[in-house]
């Protein structure tokens, strides 16, 4: 391992049969640099971080993302787990449930990646969000949006899990980037 360069191949073996897998493209060690927030990706996680997705990380490891919805929200998971799934490798949850009604719903969890790492303070209760929300755009907001909006006669948001200073910093960037 301390050999290994940026721009080295890395493929996988199995501790079973110590074989290496055939992969359709191999990780070159260094692809996980950050991309420009203006990938559909980063949109993806930021709206999903700043809504009902779990960024979780222990001190030893990379984060990882969990989320679920209602089954009635299945297409729209889906749609968001095809674009997660470009860049880590997700697992449908099998017997999802709510944790309020107890009802069926639908979800994935990622595999541990360093691209999920910079969306892991989003939900700490005493650190500003401004570096997050910075790069927040349209489909950002739609993610976040669809995840913790409500229907109804005004634009709202729910947003119960941020501290009173994180809520002003969210309308703060509402009013000044989207004018809402």
């Amino acid at each position: 391992a301390k050999e290994l360069r940026a721009g080295d191949m890395v493929l996988g073996g199995t501790r079973m049969t110590g074989k290496l897998k055939a992969i359709k493209k191999p990780y070159l060690l260094g692809d996980y640099v950050e991309k420009p927030s203006t990938d559909r990706w980063d949109q993806v996680m930021l709206g999903s971080a700043l809504g009902d997705a779990g960024i979780y990380r222990k001190k030893w490891n990379n984060a990882y993302i969990y989320e679920q919805h209602c089954v009635a929200q299945t297409e729209y998971l889906e749609w968001k787990w095809a674009i997660i799934r470009d860049k880590l490798r997700v697992t449908p949850l099998k017997n999802a449930k709510s944790g309020y009604t107890g009802k069926p719903q639908v979800g994935y969890v990622s595999g541990n990646s360093p691209l999920v790492n910079k969306y892991v303070p989003i939900r700490v209760k005493d650190q500003t969000l401004t570096p997050h929300l910075q790069d927040l755009d349209a489909l950002g907001l739609a993610v976040w949006y669809m995840d913790d909006g409500c229907a109804g006669r005004a634009f709202v948001i729910s947003s119960e899990g941020f501290n009173e200073t994180q809520n002003q910093e969210l309308v703060a960037i509402l009013k000044d980037r989207f004018q809402i």
